[in-house]
């Protein structure tokens, strides 16, 4: 395994730690229902600062110590029209996500952004994760 590789998983699973402590302490809906998760497409990308952080996370799995370092990867909300399957009916809790590896060109984009831990930019995106939502049964 390459370091990148490496480091593009850790990022991985810290948006999906990120993504899943702010579904369970974020604001409450209503409805009986939760809403559904919208998919994303991952990019790997070059961001124009790196900033460093350490937090406890906590979700479903307890709660641990994590660092956050040189991001290099943007996910944005993306919809899907299969090709070539049939998606299957997910429960309408579905409140994790999968992400499976992808390939596509880069795209040329610059972008600025802001986050918990800093304002940057970034430019040049490969799509390297798309996630969908997850419906996890039993404990």
């Amino acid at each position: 395994m390459t370091i990148r590789f490496i480091g593009a998983s850790v990022t991985a699973l810290a948006l999906i730690a990120g993504f899943a402590l702010g579904r369970a302490t974020g604001p409450q809906v209503a409805s009986a229902q939760t809403p559904p998760i919208p998919h994303f497409m991952c990019y790997q990308t070059t961001f124009a600062t790196h900033a460093s952080a350490a937090a406890n996370v906590t979700d479903q799995f307890g709660t641990t110590a994590r660092k956050f370092f040189q991001a290099d990867m943007f996910c944005a909300p993306a919809k899907k029209v299969p090709i070539s399957f049939h998606p299957r009916q997910v429960p309408a809790n579905a409140d994790h996500l999968t992400c499976y590896h992808t390939e596509g060109a880069p795209i040329a984009q610059t972008r600025r952004i802001i986050n918990q831990l800093e304002v940057s930019a970034f430019k040049g995106l490969t799509p390297r994760y798309f996630c969908l939502p997850t419906y996890k049964q039993g404990g």
